[in-house]
């Protein structure tokens, strides 16, 4: 085996070291741009009120602006596809524009901060990152946005997670776009001041989970017609509340759905439900007449805390209704339904 030369071995040991030499500079490098297109701490340390994210960068990565204090805007380029977890949670941000870009939006990204208004652009799906899917928005985006106003969901727009907008409690109106299709828990849990919700035509929602609009300011609600269930504690504690329409398709009415809805009057259980929780209207003081269709049929499964089933059959003879309120009453009744009036002791 023929040996290297001294000018072999040289030029070996210069190539080496020349890839070694490029490898470190394009790290230095990569960590450089990174650093300052994705600024992080550059932000806390020179105390900015805006910051404008330079055209390219694609992700805005995980808790990149977490507390900083003093930004309160910033210029998010159509380049961007993914605002990360807690991206500007606790920030003083005012104001931002999201781009169609944008397909993910992470938990808690915009929680805790001043935002008086926000759009969902349509390239959204999903607010709620709990599917792996790829255009979503995740839970708690808009956690505890207190002077939030105004909020914008744009068609397209299938599930709205638990949490989005949670204690934004300067809230007073939203209008749900047609397509989506699931509220999740909590999803306007405490929006104090929430008093009026609105369904575009043709909705498509079949599902309001657990404490949705538990403890806001709804007076009135008609829900979609394809809706199949309401969960538990849905409406809790919204004392504005007296009139709730709902279509033919609802399955289900979930444990203290209605609960402590105390001007809530009179309510109808129609005959299409079929599941219906334990307490669902517990202290609703001024309950004063509950309609149950098809009375005399097996159309009740009760769940109860346990997570235990049985059957009630409703008839003349058990006017309870599951409603607490309802142990001691009048009864009148029809072929098609029967009245329950209220009579206290």
């Amino acid at each position: 085996m023929q040996k290297l030369s001294k000018k072999h071995i040289i030029m070996i040991i210069v190539i080496i070291a020349t890839i070694i030499f490029i490898t470190v500079i394009t790290s230095v490098i990569s960590d450089s741009l990174k650093r300052k297109n994705a600024p992080g701490e550059y932000v806390k340390e020179k105390e900015l009120t805006h910051f404008e994210i330079p055209k390219g960068i694609t992700e805005i990565a995980n808790e990149e602006f977490y507390g900083c204090h003093t930004l309160k805007s910033v210029t998010i380029p159509d380049t961007v596809t993914r605002i990360g977890n807690r991206a500007f949670c606790g920030t003083s941000l005012e104001s931002v524009t999201i781009p169609n870009s944008v397909k993910i939006i992470g938990h808690e990204a915009f929680a805790h901060t001043n935002l008086e208004s926000i759009v969902i652009p349509s390239s959204v799906s999903e607010l709620d990152g709990s599917n792996n899917v790829f255009d979503d928005i995740a839970k708690g985006a808009f956690l505890y946005c207190e002077k939030l106003k105004s909020v914008t969901l744009n068609e397209g727009l299938e599930y709205i997670g638990a949490g989005t907008f949670r204690g934004c409690k300067n809230l007073t109106s939203i209008t749900i776009p047609s397509s989506v299709r699931m509220i999740e828990d909590q999803a306007f849990f405490y929006c104090e001041k929430l008093r009026t919700v609105n369904f575009k035509p043709n909705s498509k929602l079949e599902q309001l989970c657990s404490e949705a609009f538990q403890g806001t300011s709804i007076s009135q609600i008609s829900l979609p017609e394809r809706l199949r269930s309401i969960g538990e504690s849905c409406f809790y504690g919204c004392k504005n509340l007296v009139k709730v329409e709902y279509g033919n398709n609802l399955w289900t009415i979930g444990n203290y759905a209605f609960s402590y809805c105390t001007s809530l009057s009179e309510f109808t259980i129609k005959s299409c439900v079929t599941e219906f929780g334990y307490s669902t209207f517990l202290s609703c003081e001024n309950l004063e007449k509950v309609t149950v269709q098809n009375p005399n049929g097996w159309i009740f499964v009760e769940v109860n805390k346990y997570g235990e089933r049985k059957e009630i059959k409703l008839n003349l003879d058990n006017i309870e209704a599951n409603a607490r309120n309802f142990k001691k009453a009048k009864t009148s009744s029809t072929s098609k339904s029967a009245t329950y009036e209220y009579n206290p002791e």
